[in-house]
């Protein structure tokens, strides 16, 4: 706690309002698990003004979960609904799917302990439905568990028993490392007790009992050794019933380390032809000889890529950052690449902003963004520019990710337009064309939002926009392959042992 409320007073003292309102949300969470329900109410409200006023949806959406579960375990059940709700409605609107499995379990939740199992029901499989189609095995446990109960209750027995076999089988597949040591650990337990039981059953058998002086001393003797035999017996029973159970656990660790093996010589394979497609740095230092790229994906293959060609004796170069990351990034990457190259080599465009207008029109019709009722939120955030190798004139423009360049010390931001490629109902929008004059030793730094946005440090927040702004400048002068060490060496001691939040991708040019 003291941590959470130190965090919150930097917070306000920086202005960082999205830094407070998650401040805000972990002192609630504290009081939350302490019971004290009144405290956390307090701090999740003020959690959720700020991420109302900053425009958070998923920070919203997550404080109002945590309101409903404040409100279902006070048992104000209509306004625990009426915020889960709520919660549900950013989500499905956003389309931020692990949470609605979450929230559809809350409401599920809800419902059953109201007594209306059949709403109750109809949450838990809408949930349970989901987490299947996101591969979130934690929600599939608690669902499955919790339609396990429902139809137990409904008298819907066969439905109850393949829910409990499912449960089971989630448990299991999510039993880690620790929780194997610790079945180990029971079975020589048992072991242990079941020897010291047999050793003293040979020591009570050894005992002459017709030597006892009365009937009674043989009774109690008696009762003693079958106590012993029971004993016995019951230990031997668990005894089996665990190393059961870790043979079972054992060959699903093999089964799911097989199929493991097998998606990741895939997903290889998937890394062998991006990279085979996408520019290689060999041929972007045959264009700028003097740069660098810190490439860092968060997965095996990446959503991040850079694109560089020629055109008019002008050099074209683009740093983009593709929706999500991994496989679905990459193939996003891969259509982003070949659309750049038709729009530039085919249609013979080389102005910035007219280049990102078309890319923009293409992803939209490609995705088919551009139908009534279209959901589907696919694009890409990317710096683009153009160098004009006569003049050293620059050109430049950006959806959502800026080009800094550093002059004699000073940082200037050539800023983006707010809005990505295939951004929907945004076609009719143009991109800005900014032109600045080059100067020898120029710095240009191109970039996807992946460093600045790595959670990390001892308040376990993200890295932002300004220290990565002073970071260049410190370094500006190194020589390109010392600069690129320290931002990587910079990033691994922030993020430490907490997981690489994006892909990264940082380009610097120097003129």
């Amino acid at each position: 706690m003291k941590i959470f409320l130190a965090s919150l007073k930097t917070r306000k003292e920086m202005g960082d309002k999205f830094g407070m309102a998650y401040s805000y949300s972990d002192i609630g969470s504290v009081y939350y698990d302490q019971g004290n329900y009144s405290e956390a109410l307090k701090n999740y409200e003020a959690s959720l003004k700020i991420q109302e006023e900053i425009g958070d949806k998923k920070g919203i959406a997550s404080s109002y979960s945590s309101i409903g579960n404040i409100y279902s375990n006070q048992g104000d059940f209509q306004e625990a609904l009426k915020n889960h709700f709520a919660a549900l409605k950013i989500q499905e609107e956003n389309g931020i799917k692990p949470e609605i499995a979450s929230t559809c379990l809350n409401i599920g939740s809800v419902y059953e302990k109201m007594g209306d199992i059949t709403k109750a029901i109809t949450y838990s499989e809408k949930s349970l439905i989901i987490a299947k189609e996101v591969g979130r095995i934690v929600t599939m446990k608690d669902a499955s568990f919790s339609l396990f109960q429902e139809y137990k209750k409904m008298g819907q027995h066969q439905k109850a028993l393949k829910m409990h076999e499912l449960y089971i089988q989630s448990r299991d597949s999510i039993i880690n490392e620790k929780t194997q040591k610790e079945i180990m650990s029971q079975q020589f337990k048992y072991d242990y007790d079941k020897k010291a039981l047999a050793d003293s059953l040979n020591f009570m058998n050894q005992k002459n009992i017709s030597d006892l002086k009365n009937e009674g001393e043989r009774k109690v003797e008696q009762n003693k050794r079958y106590t012993l035999y029971a004993g016995l017996g019951l230990v031997m029973i668990f005894s089996l019933f665990i190393f059961n159970r870790f043979r079972v656990t054992a060959k699903q660790k093999k089964v799911i380390e097989h199929q493991n093996l097998q998606i990741v010589e895939s997903i290889n394979y998937s890394k062998q032809i991006q990279e085979a497609v996408l520019p290689s740095e060999k041929k972007f230092r045959a264009f700028f000889p003097d740069s660098f790229i810190l490439y860092k994906p968060k997965a095996i293959v990446s959503g991040d890529f850079y694109w560089v060609g020629e055109k008019n004796n002008k050099i074209i170069c683009a740093v983009v950052d593709c929706t999500g990351h991994g496989v679905p990034g990459a193939f996003m990457s891969l259509l982003g690449n070949n659309l750049l190259e038709n729009i530039i080599k085919k249609n013979d465009i080389i102005n910035p902003a007219l280049i990102l207008d078309s890319l923009n029109e293409e992803i939209t019709t490609v995705m088919k963004q551009d139908k009534e009722r279209s959901t589907i939120k696919n694009g890409m955030d990317l710096a683009l520019i153009t160098i004009d190798k006569a003049n050293g004139q620059l050109e430049y423009a950006g959806a959502h990710n800026p080009l800094y360049v550093l002059r004699n010390g000073e940082l200037s931001e050539l800023k983006a337009d707010r809005m990505p490629i295939g951004s929907l109902n945004k076609i009719s929008a143009h991109f800005t064309n900014h032109v600045m004059e080059l100067k020898k030793d120029d710095m240009l730094y191109m970039f996807s939002d992946g460093f600045p946005d790595q959670i990390g440090g001892p308040e376990r927040k993200k890295f932002f926009y300004k220290p990565f702004k002073e970071l260049l400048c410190n370094i500006q002068q190194l020589a390109l392959s010392d600069q690129k060490q320290k931002l990587d060496e910079t990033i691994i001691t922030w993020k430490a042992e907490y997981e690489q939040t994006d892909d990264i991708l940082l380009v610097g040019i120097k003129i």
